[in-house]
C-alpha cells in the first residue's frame, strides 16, 4: 500500500513541474523530493518487512511461520525453553496450525500450551504428530477449554470430545498408565518411545491397537487387553523389550506385520481360535517380499530371541501349533520355529511340505536339521542367523528355491539320500554368484562323521608391543573332520582380546589365548605377553 501512494505522489511532481514551466531549481527540487521519498518508502518496506509475499517463511521471536489469508501456520520452534505456550495470534493474525517438524528434536521441552485457535496438527503416512518426535523430555501437553478440535487430561492430548486419544507424552515421569473408559479409539503412535511406561490397562470396547501403538516402550512389563478386541496393527508392540507376557483375547481376528518384534523378553504366546490372519499391513494386505513373495508369518515375531512356544487354540480354522511350533491348519507348512526352543536337532514331521521363509531364523541352539521326503519347497531364509546350524539333511528330491537357503552359513554341510541323487545332480551353490558365494559349503551323499581328535596352532608363545597384531592359525586332525567349527577366548580381555584368531595387544601384561572345537572340546593355547 505504501509504495502505490509514493508512485502516485512522484508522478503527480512530475506533471506540475512540466505544465508549470518550473525553472532548473525546481526541477532540482522535486528530484530530491523524489529520492527522499523513495528513500522513505524502502525505510517503510524495510521495518514492516517481511509481511511482502503470502506463504513466504516469516520469523517472529522463536517462531517460523507462513501467512495464509488471515491464519498465520507454525513452522518451526526454535527456542530452547521449557515451558512454550504457542502464540494465540502473530501480527494481529490467528495461529491456526502446527507443522510436521515444529518441534522436532527439542530436547529441553516439558510443558507446551495449545491455544484455542489451534485447529490443525500436521501429521504424515508414517506418524500422527511427528512435530513432537523427539521430545524425549516432553511432560504435558496443555490445550485451552475453548478449542474446538483437541483436549487434554492429565497432560495427554485428546479429541474435542476425548473419544481418541492421540499423543501420550514421551517424558511422562508415570509408570502405570489407565486409559479412561470414555476412549473408543487409539491413534498411531500414541505411546510410541515412552520408555517409563511399565503397565498399560486398555478400557473395554477399544476395538484395535492400531500401527505402532507401543513401538519402542522398552520398559513395558504388562499389558491388559480388553475383550472387545479385533485387530493388533503393525509393529503394536514392536521393541517393547521387557513385556515377558500377554494374553491376546478371543476375538481378535487379525495381528499384523511385527507386531510383537524385537519382543526380547517374550517366553510364550497363545494364539485365539478366532485369529485369521497373521502378518498383515496396515490395509489387510499381506507384506511384499524379496521377488514379490509374501513375507512370512515369522516376521510378526523377529527378534523375539527368549521366544520358546506358540500355542494356537486347537479349535482355529486357519493355524496350527505342535510342540511350540506353529503350521498352517493342515500341517503341511511349517510357518515358524521359535527362536529359544532348545532342541539341537529338528526333525521335521513327515507330510510337510513347505518351509516357510524365515521359519528357523535366530535360533542358536539348532545344529543338525532333517527334511522328510515330503518336502518339495524351501523359501528364502529358512535359516537365517542360525549361527550353530552345522548340517542338514533331505530325505527327498532336492526342494525348490534352495538357492538362498543357506545365505550367510559357511559351514552348513547339506546332505541327501543316494536314492534321489539324479535330482541334485546340477545344483552347485557356488554357481550362486548372485547372493553369496559359501566358502565351504558342500553336498554330498552322507558319509562316516569324522570326529576331530587335536587342534594345534601356529605359536605356542607370543611377544608383542602394546597395540600390535597377529593372527593364529590352527591345525585339526584329522583334516577331513566333519566339523572343524572353533571358539577364541582370552583369559585377560584387559591385556589382549581376540576376534577370529586375531590377536590385538592392549595392556602390559601375560594371558592365554585359548582356541576350542566345537566337536570334542579339543583346545590348545598361546601364551601372549604384551611389553
Amino acid at each position: 500500500m505504501t509504495l502505490c501512494l509514493l508512485s502516485i505522489n512522484v508522478m503527480n511532481i512530475s506533471i506540475e513541474n512540466k505544465v508549470g514551466g518550473k525553472n532548473m531549481k525546481a526541477k532540482l527540487n522535486s528530484k530530491i523530493l523524489i529520492s527522499a521519498l523513495l528513500s522513505f518508502s524502502m525505510i517503510v518496506m524495510l521495518l514492516s518487512g517481511v509481511r511482502a509475499t503470502e506463504n513466504e517463511t516469516l520469523t517472529s521471536s522463536n517462531w517460523e511461520y507462513v501467512v495464509n489469508g488471515e491464519n498465520v501456520y507454525i513452522m518451526k520452534y526454535t527456542g530452547t525453553e521449557e515451558d512454550v505456550v504457542v502464540p494465540v495470534v502473530i501480527d494481529g493474525k490467528k495461529v491456526v496450525s502446527i507443522g510436521e517438524d515444529t518441534f522436532t528434536d527439542c530436547k529441553t521441552l516439558k510443558n507446551i500450551t495449545l491455544s484455542e485457535n489451534i485447529k490443525n496438527i500436521e501429521s504424515n503416512s508414517r506418524e500422527a504428530f511427528p512435530c513432537f518426535n523427539g521430545c524425549d523430555n516432553l511432560e504435558n501437553i496443555i490445550v485451552d477449554e475453548n478449542n474446538s478440535e483437541f483436549s487434554s487430561e492429565d497432560g495427554v492430548l485428546y479429541s474435542k470430545n476425548k473419544e481418541v486419544i492421540l499423543l501420550y507424552p514421551r517424558g511422562k515421569n508415570v509408570a502405570e498408565f489407565v486409559i479412561p473408559e470414555h476412549v473408543k479409539y487409539l491413534g498411531r503412535k500414541v505411546f510410541s518411545k515412552c520408555e517409563n511406561l511399565k503397565r498399560v490397562s486398555i478400557a473395554n470396547g477399544i476395538k484395535d491397537l492400531s500401527d505402532g501403538l507401543f513401538d519402542g516402550c522398552s520398559s513395558l512389563e504388562s499389558i491388559d487387553i480388553p475383550e472387545s478386541l479385533e485387530s493388533i496393527g503393525v509393529g503394536a508392540f514392536s521393541g517393547c523389550e521387557s513385556l515377558k507376557d500377554i494374553v491376546i483375547p478371543n476375538g481378535t481376528k487379525s495381528i499384523g506385520i511385527y507386531a510383537f518384534s524385537n519382543c526380547k523378553s517374550l517366553k510364550e504366546i497363545a494364539i485365539p481360535s478366532t485369529v485369521e490372519s497373521l502378518a498383515e499391513t496396515n490395509d489387510g494386505n499381506m507384506v511384499e517380499g524379496i521377488n514379490g513373495k509374501n513375507a512370512s508369518v515369522s516376521s510378526c515375531f523377529t527378534g523375539c530371541t527368549s521366544l520358546e512356544k506358540i500355542t494356537l487354540d486347537s479349535k482355529n480354522k486357519k493355524y496350527a501349533s505342535e510342540n511350540g511350533m506353529l503350521f498352517n491348519k493342515d500341517k503341511t507348512h511349517l510357518l515358524f520355529y521359535p527362536a529359544a526352543m532348545q532342541d539341537i536337532e529338528v526333525i521335521v514331521k513327515t507330510g510337510v511340505k513347505t518351509i516357510a521363509k524365515n521359519t528357523f531364523c535366530e535360533n542358536k541352539n539348532i545344529q543338525r536339521i532333517k527334511f522328510p521326503i515330503t518336502v518339495t519347497k524351501v523359501e528364502d531364509g529358512a535359516v537365517n542367523n542360525c549361527s550353530n546350524l552345522e548340517k542338514v539333511t533331505f530325505c527327498g528330491n532336492k526342494p525348490n528355491d534352495l538357492g538362498k537357503f543357506v545365505l550367510g552359513k559357511d559351514d552348513v554341510v547339506i546332505w541327501y539320500s543316494n536314492k534321489y541323487k539324479n535330482s541334485w545332480s546340477n545344483y552347485n551353490l557356488y554357481k550362486k554368484q548372485e547372493y553369496i558365494e559359501p566358502r565351504r559349503t558342500c553336498i554330498g551323499m552322507p558319509t562316516p562323521v569324522r570326529s576331530v581328535k587335536k587342534i594345534k596352532l601356529n605359536k605356542k608363545k607370543l611377544v608383542l608391543k602394546k597395540g600390535k597384531k597377529y593372527k593364529l592359525k590352527y591345525t585339526i586332525t584329522p583334516s577331513k573332520a566333519t566339523n572343524k567349527m572353533v571358539t577364541w577366548k582370552t583369559t585377560n580381555k584387559k591385556i589382549a582380546k581376540v576376534s577370529k584368531g586375531k590377536v590385538k595387544a592392549l595392556k602390559k601384561g601375560k594371558c592365554y589365548i585359548v582356541v576350542r572345537t566345537k566337536d570334542g572340546g579339543k583346545k590348545a593355547k598361546c601364551k601372549v605377553i604384551v611389553k
